[in-house]
């Protein structure tokens, strides 16, 4: 599946697959989002740019993180 991530290093989405947490452009953490790949290509180039800008704001980031947690890390 893909999902979107947001690197703050780079300060762009990336849409990968599986849950990474390494960013492909500079090794950097990613953060994944919980925006999901069907709206995220749904959505016009305004509301994209939108979803950036909120990404950069650390307090929106924060709303916008996925809580996702690998079958590995459950207890």
């Amino acid at each position: 599946m893909l999902y979107l991530h947001f690197c703050p290093f780079c300060k762009r989405i990336h849409i990968l697959s599986g849950h990474r947490n390494v960013c492909p452009a500079c090794d950097n953490n990613l953060t994944e989002l919980s925006v999901s790949y069907d709206s995220y290509i749904r959505c016009e180039h305004k509301e994209r740019e939108l979803l950036l800008e909120q990404c950069h704001n650390p307090t929106s980031l924060q709303k916008l993180k996925s809580s996702y947690v690998s079958r590995y890390q459950r207890k």
